[in-house]
C-alpha cells in the first residue's frame, strides 16, 4: 500500500490514498506509556517528508531533512558546540549574576531563565535588597529585548519579585 503513495501526483489524491490506509490499534496500552497521539507514514524518502495523521483525524505533512543537512547538524552539535553542556552542582555559587549578565546573550531563553533563577535564589536566601536590585536591572534589559510581548511572563515574574522583595525588606526593618 505504501508504494501507491509514491505514485500519486496530486495532494487531493494523496489524501484520498491516505484515507484508505488503516492504522492498527493496540488493544491495551503498555503500562506507563500512553497510546500514540499520531501515526506517521513516510511520503518521500529523498526529502524525508512525513505525512502524519493526528488523533483529531487531521493530516499534516512535516518537512523533511536531507542526509547532508543531518550530517551538518551532527557536525555543528558535536564538533562546534561540543555536545550537551553539563552543569556542575552548585554552579551558581561559583559565578555572579553580573558576570553572566555581561557575558551572555539575552535573546537566548535559557540565559534569561538562569538570570531569573539567580533572582529567585536571592529571594529564597532572604537577600531581598540584592534580589530587588538584580530584578530591576533585568527588567530594564528584558524590556529592551521584548519584541511582540514574547517575554511578558518573564517580565511579570521579575516585577513580582521586585514588589515582594521590597515588601519583605520593609517588613524586616
Amino acid at each position: 500500500m505504501l508504494h501507491r503513495l509514491h505514485q500519486v501526483p496530486k495532494m487531493t489524491e494523496l489524501n484520498a490514498a491516505l484515507s484508505e490506509l488503516t492504522v492498527a490499534e493496540r488493544s491495551t496500552p503498555q503500562r506507563g506509556h500512553p497510546p500514540p497521539l499520531a501515526s506517521s507514514i513516510s511520503v518521500d524518502e529523498q526529502t524525508g517528508e512525513v505525512m502524519v495523521r493526528k488523533s483529531t483525524g487531521k493530516i499534516k505533512i512535516r518537512k523533511g531533512q536531507s542526509h547532508e543537512e543531518y550530517e551538518k547538524q551532527l557536525h555543528d552539535y558535536f564538533e562546534i558546540n561540543k555536545g550537551p553542556k553539563r552543569t556542575e552542582e552548585r554552579w551558581m555559587d561559583n559565578i555572579s549574576a553580573v558576570q553572566l549578565l555581561e557575558k551572555e546573550d539575552l535573546s537566548v531563553k535559557l540565559t534569561r531563565q538562569s538570570l531569573t533563577n539567580f533572582c529567585q535564589r536571592l529571594y529564597y536566601q532572604r537577600k531581598y535588597p540584592a534580589c530587588a536590585s538584580l530584578s530591576q536591572e533585568l527588567l530594564q534589559r528584558y524590556n529592551g529585548h521584548n519584541k511582540k510581548n514574547k517575554m511578558q511572563k518573564e517580565i511579570e515574574e521579575l516585577e513580582y519579585l521586585v514588589s515582594r522583595s521590597k515588601e519583605n525588606d520593609n517588613s524586616t526593618i
